[in-house]
């Protein structure tokens, strides 16, 4: 199955029914039910995924939603899987840019860097920027610098404001930062810029869009990020013609879009894999059906050791419990097993992850269409650059 032929709306409605046909293998979080109810109706799926091994439990927990597993088993639904996985992968767009030299973009840290010069390759370079919830305001200073143009921007954090202006002008950029908050301030958009916002997270996004549809800037371009970061408890459409779905999105879900990341550290990965041990094993200590969240974990935290993290626990729920070294012992072994099962059961889910992320996107785009712009979407670097990686383009006459 290709997607290069689609619209926006036919690749919407693609999406939809493949996901509304497999709603049960993404919709339940693995961690509420080691068994998930799934389990009877993809019994084929279930057990081969439950006999897939890895070297190391890191390597279950970072496999990418490609993983190649999917090519190796065999079940009733894999083919849509695989189809799923095809129209998942946004049309790349070409970028370029090599107008500034590297010291430019001094104090942008590494991967940032390639993201801010993937973006600006695809603005109009004859309309300064308005950056929305712009930071320090790189981008609008870069293009400005660039092109010999002014830029706008607005950021909630007066420090940062401050700060933005002062790099701009000591790199003769005339960048002005208006502190304000986005969601609540009402001042139009500036006429005569293009509206840049690189990863505003989840209503900050949606709420420029809004903006957009009612005010018509020529030329925006946005990508978008932490689609769980909203007031309201699930995914709400914007587009009528996604009005049509039965599909509900609700925080876990969205969580599930953002939790592929490219920036964890080796670290970072170690001390995500023993919190989630600890965690594990300590509702096996409690005896406990549901999975018990429990705080996060600093660094710091492991320094003391499991039976500390476990004393912490039960203070925290009241519980007056002791435990021999025995029980602690046991209860890490049955945990690490439990890890496994839930990085097995993880790799279905995380194989939608891309799939979902799209699916609101090209909402979010077709919304746009409908206001009567001209919209692209696609992919400006690569997965390891920016987890995040889809834009959308939209222009307006």
């Amino acid at each position: 199955m290709k997607n290069t032929d689609m619209n926006l709306r036919e690749h919407w409605s693609t999406l939809d029914q493949l996901l509304t046909r497999h709603q049960a293998l993404w919709s339940e979080s693995v961690w509420a039910n080691p068994t998930p109810n799934w389990a009877n109706a993809y019994s084929d799926l279930f057990e081969q995924v439950i006999g897939v091994q890895s070297t190391s439990d890191n390597q279950l927990i970072h496999s990418p939603p490609h993983a190649s597993w999917l090519e190796e088993t065999d079940f009733k639904a894999r083919q849509d899987l695989i189809d799923i996985q095809t129209l998942s992968n946004a049309n790349r767009i070409e970028t370029s840019f090599n107008n500034l030299s590297n010291r430019a973009f001094q104090g942008i840290k590494g991967r940032k860097i390639e993201q801010i010069k993937s973006i600006l390759s695809l603005l109009n370079d004859q309309l300064p920027v308005f950056e929305w919830c712009c930071g320090k305001g790189h981008l609008a200073r870069l293009h400005g610098r660039a092109h010999s143009l002014s830029g706008m921007g607005l950021e909630l954090d007066p420090a940062l404001c401050t700060t933005g202006e002062e790099l701009a002008q000591k790199q003769g950029v005339e960048l002005s930062i208006r502190s304000a908050n986005a969601l609540l301030d009402n001042s139009p958009l500036p006429k005569h810029h293009q509206i840049v916002a690189l990863h505003a997270c989840g209503d900050l996004h949606t709420h420029l869009i809004d903006r957009c549809a009612s005010e018509h800037p020529a030329h925006v371009t946005i990508a978008p990020c932490c689609f769980h970061r909203s007031v309201h408890s699930t995914y709400v459409t914007k587009s009528t013609h996604s009005r049509t779905s039965t599909l509900l999105l609700d925080q876990s879900t969205l969580r599930l879009i953002s939790e592929e990341t490219t920036h964890a550290s080796a670290r970072e990965q170690r001390y995500t894999l023993q919190s989630q041990l600890w965690r594990l094993a300590f509702n096996v200590l409690i005896d406990s059906d549901n999975y018990i969240p429990t705080p996060s974990l600093g660094q710091g935290d492991f320094k003391n050791g499991f039976t500390h993290f476990v004393d912490n626990q039960l203070q925290r729920l009241s519980l007056n419990r002791v435990f021999t070294d025995q029980e602690l012992t046991q209860a890490l072994d049955k945990g690490r097993s439990l890890q496994q099962r839930y990085h097995q059961l993880s790799m279905v889910r995380q194989l939608f992850a891309p799939a979902l992320e799209l699916w609101i996107v090209l909402d979010l785009a077709i919304y746009l269409e409908e206001q009567g712009f001209y919209v692209k979407v696609g992919s400006f670097c690569d997965k390891q650059i920016a987890a995040r990686n889809l834009i959308i383009q939209a222009s307006h006459s």
